[in-house]
């Protein structure tokens, strides 16, 4: 279906572009391919013929929605992957610090060579969701100057591109941080687990369903 509130995206390689010498000192990113495959390893390969490689004060990072709403994470960001300075980096939403965190063995890899990026990024890094959404965002640090001289976005302004996973993951539920209500349990009195409970499909939170428990 291609009418109601997003456009359907089939599961399918995906192949896209983004226009060519729109910045001259970033690393200007003009093609972006995508695959995974049946192990599970997410593939982004990304064109920068203006930058053999990506080394020296140029960085380039990967910026992921998980539940395509923009309304959570960072403006829709839930985890990132990126190279800096020939250093790989990764980090996750954490809604209860509202920041993001580090994550240090995230299995994800980043190669730069023949003005060409290549992000390899384990399925389960994006709790297994069968799409999302995504951009590029490469850079110029100035470290005189503390700032970026340039900044090249793929896709340009405030656009994202979307894939669909040819190979999904089996359907599993992934419990959130538990909380207890009231937060300073009383004798006597009924204290309550919360547990936040998402699919990992859609990385949408369950409203619903029942929760049962055997004695060992």
């Amino acid at each position: 279906p291609d009418r109601g509130r997003a456009r359907y995206t089939a599961p399918a390689p995906l192949a896209v572009t983004d226009p060519a010498g729109d910045m001259d000192a970033a690393p200007d990113m003009t093609g972006v391919e995508v695959a995974d495959t049946p192990a599970g390893t997410i593939t982004f390969t990304v064109q920068t013929p203006s930058h053999p490689t990506i080394a020296g004060d140029d960085w380039i990072e990967l910026d992921v929605d998980i539940d395509r709403r923009r309304g959570t994470g960072d403006s829709g960001v839930e985890a990132f992957v990126g190279l800096d300075g020939g250093e790989v980096y990764a980090g996750r939403w954490d809604a209860a610090k509202d920041d993001f965190v580090e994550v240090r063995w995230s299995g994800a890899q980043v190669r730069s060579a023949g003005g060409v990026t290549t992000f390899s990024v384990p399925r389960r890094f994006l709790d297994d969701v069968a799409s999302f959404d995504f951009y590029l965002v490469s850079g110029d640090w100035d470290p005189d100057a503390e700032e970026d001289d340039a900044v090249d976005w793929a896709p340009n302004g405030e656009a994202w591109w979307r894939y669909a996973l040819v190979n999904k993951a089996p359907l599993r539920l992934i419990a959130g941080q538990p909380r207890g209500v009231p937060a300073k349990p009383a004798a006597g009195k009924t204290f309550t687990v919360l547990v936040p409970v998402t699919r990992s499909d859609t990385a949408r939170g369950i409203t619903s369903g029942s929760v049962a428990w055997a004695r060992p």
